[in-house]
């Protein structure tokens, strides 16, 4: 192996381990089934199959006749087919992560698929036309006239993706708008290397330069987020007032303590598992009540925290209205024999003249257990008659 290939491989390894420490991290320290994990490995898996197969396919090609032609025609295959995947996948995953899960309807899956579907037949049918790629007798690997196909479905989807971060761009923290744009055009920088000057394959190590960097920025915190359900927990306090304070000094800051009515009965009366889903529905009933300047979050148990950035203090109260009206949807799907309430204490004050920490925490938790009074005290009167 000369030392050029050496190199090569090198940096491609390199990749391949830090893609699945990544992979292995979301594991153990993601939820499963949240919709922003799935895709992130989704793009993940893409681009670890991108990677290795770009490495095995220059290696052969660098020597032709060491492998037959259908085996290279057949990797070859396999590498186009996934190609635009991470920058499709990377189109819904900025849509749910900007808009939520909501936004991504079916209609829209649809709009997200058809031009990688009409891909794919491409590539297909290029085994046999030649558009895109053509393998010769000899096992030599050569771009077709069409290989612009793929360029243009590829930085297609990363342009709307992009597109989608800039509009929705005051709606995002400085770390998501970091990650999200360097995602973006990292990759889309290497592609142009790669596009331009036939030879040099860097365009996935990009990404999984750029994957790295969204984990960090945007999908990892162990030590500041909730196993369950994924929501910041109370370490995360500090950084979150400090950073209120720094980049909205002339807000008002809204604080919403809550605390599930009953939980200890549901998990007596219909186990922990039960009591598990209870808690993934009263989070993301508030994760859609809140913005995404907005923080949610579980401080232990069954209680929760918001911490909303408002124009007026009278906007608190449309949260928390809005959390109501949220939750009443909750229970009408989930269906069960019981009716998943909660006891909220509210609060606000001005972002140049916030309280220590615990006074502000201690002040929305007596708050919250006025409200909870008032709900044993009208649960009691109703059982007495």
């Amino acid at each position: 192996m000369a030392l050029s290939d050496l190199y090569y491989v090198q940096v491609n390894i390199t990749s391949l381990l830090i893609l699945v420490i990544i992979a292995l991290r979301i594991q153990h320290q993601h939820p499963a089934g949240r919709l922003s994990t799935d895709l992130f490995t989704g793009m993940l898996l893409s681009n670890t199959v991108l990677v290795f197969l770009e490495m095995v396919l220059n290696l052969t090609i660098e020597h032709p006749g060491y492998v037959g032609r259908e085996i290279i025609l057949g990797l070859s295959t396999v590498f186009y087919l996934f190609n635009p995947a991470v920058s499709a996948i990377y189109v819904a995953f900025v849509l749910n992560w900007v808009k939520g899960k909501e936004a991504l309807t079916h209609r829209l899956w649809i709009t997200i698929m058809i031009p990688y579907m009409i891909y794919a037949l491409l590539v297909i049918a290029s085994c046999w036309t030649g558009y895109l790629f053509t393998v010769d007798a000899n096992g030599l690997y050569m771009r077709g006239e069409g290989f612009w196909v793929l360029v243009l479905t590829s930085y297609g989807y990363f342009i709307a993706a992009l597109g989608i971060v800039v509009y929705r761009w005051k709606h995002l923290r400085y770390a998501e708008r970091k990650a999200l744009l360097v995602f973006g055009i990292l990759p889309f920088v290497g592609g142009l290397i790669q596009t331009f000057f036939y030879g040099p394959a860097v365009v996935w190590n990009m990404v999984t330069i750029a994957l790295l960097i969204i984990y960090v920025d945007i999908l990892s915190g162990n030590l500041d987020s909730d196993a369950l359900t994924g929501l910041a927990n109370r370490r995360k306090l500090a950084p979150v007032l400090k950073a209120y304070r720094k980049e909205y000094p002339d807000k008002i800051l809204g604080g919403i303590m809550i605390d599930v009515n009953a939980f200890k009965s549901i998990n007596d009366t219909y186990g922990h598992k039960v009591g598990d889903e209870v808690l993934l529905e009263v989070t993301d009933t508030l994760n859609r009540s809140v913005y995404r300047t907005d923080h949610v979050f579980r401080l232990g148990g069954d209680e929760f925290l918001i911490l909303a950035v408002l124009s007026s203090a009278n906007q608190l109260q449309a949260v928390k209205d809005k959390i109501n009206d949220n939750l009443m949807f909750a229970n009408q799907r989930l269906g069960y024999d019981f009716t998943v309430s909660l006891s909220c204490g509210i609060n606000s004050w001005s972002m140049k003249q916030l309280p220590p920490m615990v006074d502000l925490v201690s002040d929305l938790d007596a708050k919250m257990y006025e409200e909870k009074r008032t709900y044993h005290a009208s649960t009691q009167k109703s059982a007495a008659i």
